[in-house]
């Protein structure tokens, strides 16, 4: 799969020299706040690459393309720990059934602005907890992770905090593409966005600094800079092709 060179940033046309077979691949898109599919953001425009490709009629591995809307708790965002333990137990059932068909799938996750944040977390998780299928305890290994301006902005009830500090190493590779504007007009005023920089001890993550995007710029719907948008997009869906070819 390769771009376009029509001048649209946003269409793609298949080179069958250099393509990636994404069928049987596993994405999870955890969206940033407040939003779901009828908003345009970059989370669900990768959504929809993927599922368009994974959705042919032959493909034995039924649904792998997986969409999970914001935090609805936008000042708080209280749930994120519950849309965290939400994903843990659908990758695990997804890990689940192929272990059992004896197939191994990649798995790639991607996610905006507290989404990043439930990503991180929901690796960490793996790495410790894992998931237990056929009464042993396995740890998926996540083929890549896209984190578009990760924030963490998060208060929890329910019994535990999201872990955002480092990047566990059943992480293979993946990208973090951070906003250089930090505030974010909200309700009247300024909000600063505070990102989330995870340690990454063997270096497996590229972090990218886009100058003078805004935090909806990079993962959202690009209000402020529609170029800066593309390119973020761009940026992450050549990242995720390159984790298949090293």
């Amino acid at each position: 799969m390769s771009f376009a060179t029509d001048g649209n940033p946003y269409c793609f046309i298949f080179d069958k020299s250099h393509a990636i077979d994404i069928l049987g691949l596993y994405l999870y898109a955890i969206e940033g706040t407040s939003y779901d599919l009828a908003g345009d953001s970059n989370v669900a425009r990768m959504y929809h690459l993927y599922k368009y490709i994974a959705d042919f009629p032959f493909n034995p591995f039924g649904e792998t393309a997986h969409y999970i809307p914001g935090t609805q708790s936008a000042v708080r965002g209280s749930d994120c720990v519950d849309i965290s333990e939400r994903l843990l137990t659908r990758i695990c059932e997804d890990f689940s059934n192929n272990h059992k068909a004896g197939r191994t799938v990649p798995i790639d996750i991607v996610g905006w602005s507290r989404g990043a944040a439930i990503s991180i977390d929901v690796t960490i998780q793996l790495s410790i907890r894992g998931c237990q299928c056929c009464d042993e305890i396995h740890h998926p290994k996540v083929n890549w992770l896209g984190l578009f301006d990760p924030v963490d902005m998060t208060l929890t009830f329910s019994g535990r905090e999201l872990q955002t500090g480092h990047i566990p190493d059943i992480v293979k590779s993946g990208t973090i593409i951070y906003a250089t504007d930090r505030t974010l007009t909200y309700s009247g005023g300024l909000l600063d966005f505070i990102p989330v920089m995870p340690q990454d001890e063997f270096s497996r993550m590229t972090s990218v600094y886009l100058p003078t995007a805004t935090h909806n710029d990079i993962g959202g719907e690009g209000n402020h800079d529609r170029n800066r948008n593309a390119t973020s997009l761009l940026i992450m869906i050549q990242s995720l092709m390159s984790s298949y070819t090293k």
